[in-house]
Parts: structure tokens; C-alpha cells; sequence
């Protein structure tokens, strides 16, 4: 019996993160806490206000990342035209009435180059005040490290007023 009570902290701590109630990331995901920086706060529902406050903060930093484009790169812009596949520059994919998904294309080209380089950014509410941030890069230039683009860009997104990271799947 005392093995058993000695036992039972052991594992009630080992099944703590299974009991999280916080949403597991998919792979190449981060879950973040977003709050509204509108002083007085919001009247929405906490979920409504996560996709609101989402998209707010992912088009403050496209327009503050002008004063910083990559080397060598024009700064990112929505492109003139979207596909099948990813959609148009910016996307709202959540019925009328729902919180707010939104998904978003960056587009950067090179200075001197025909090379471009393109982010693809999808936040959704999943949760009270929680949202899942994904960010996928592609670029034609082999020798640009795509990694770094998306981390430069989610850290900038991360370290945002208002955004906390609660788990990463990156």
C-alpha cells in the first residue's frame, strides 16, 4: 500500500501533459495566447476576438516588415494573383458568423533576379484565446534558406505585444 501512495504522484505527473487542455500544434504549427491590446478591452467572445486579434497582428507585420525586407529581396506584398491551390493573397475561410481563419500569401521578389520568395500564412482560433499559427515558406532560389525566412518572420509574429507561444510543433 505505501508503494502505491509513494507511486501516485509519480504518476499523476507523468500523465500530467496528457491531461493539458491545451490543443496539441500539428507538425510546423505553434498554438499561441492572443489578446487584444484595444484599450478597454473587447466585447467579443474570447474565440471571436482570437482570430480577430490573429489577423490584426499577421497585417501589422506584413506592413512593418517594409522597413526590413530580406536581403537582396523587395519587400513582401499580397501577389497580384492566387491559385487552386494556396488561394488569393489573403482569404477568409471562416463562415459568416465564426470566429475568424484567415489565410494569407506574402509574396517577395528578388531586387536583381527573377528568384522569388513566398509565405504562406494560415491562423485560426482553436479555442478561447488561443490560436494556431502555421507559416510555410517556398522560394525559387535554391540557395536561400527557407527555414530561416519562416522563423525570422513567426519570431516576428511571437514577439508581437499581445502574443505569448503556450506550444510549438515546429
Amino acid at each position: 500500500m505505501k508503494r502505491l501512495l509513494l507511486a501516485l504522484p509519480l504518476l499523476l505527473a507523468a500523465c500530467a501533459p496528457a491531461m493539458s487542455t491545451t490543443p496539441t500544434p500539428a507538425p510546423g504549427e505553434v498554438i499561441v495566447e492572443v489578446h487584444s491590446q484595444v484599450p478597454g478591452g473587447s466585447k467579443l467572445e474570447p474565440e471571436h476576438e482570437a482570430g480577430v486579434v490573429g489577423f490584426a497582428d499577421l497585417t501589422a507585420l506584413l506592413i512593418n516588415q517594409f522597413r526590413s525586407p530580406l536581403p537582396g529581396y523587395a519587400a513582401f506584398h499580397f501577389p497580384d494573383e492566387g491559385n487552386e491551390e494556396q488561394g488569393k493573397g489573403i482569404e477568409l475561410r471562416s463562415a459568416k458568423g465564426e470566429p475568424v481563419h484567415v489565410h494569407m500569401i506574402w509574396q517577395a521578389a528578388q531586387q536583381e533576379g527573377k528568384n522569388t520568395v513566398q509565405l504562406v500564412w494560415d491562423s485560426r482560433p482553436v479555442g478561447g484565446s488561443l490560436l494556431a499559427v502555421r507559416v510555410t515558406g517556398t522560394a525559387s532560389d535554391p540557395s536561400l534558406n527557407v527555414r530561416q525566412v519562416e522563423d525570422r518572420y513567426l519570431n516576428a509574429f511571437l514577439n508581437m505585444e499581445g502574443v505569448r507561444l503556450v506550444a510549438s510543433g515546429r
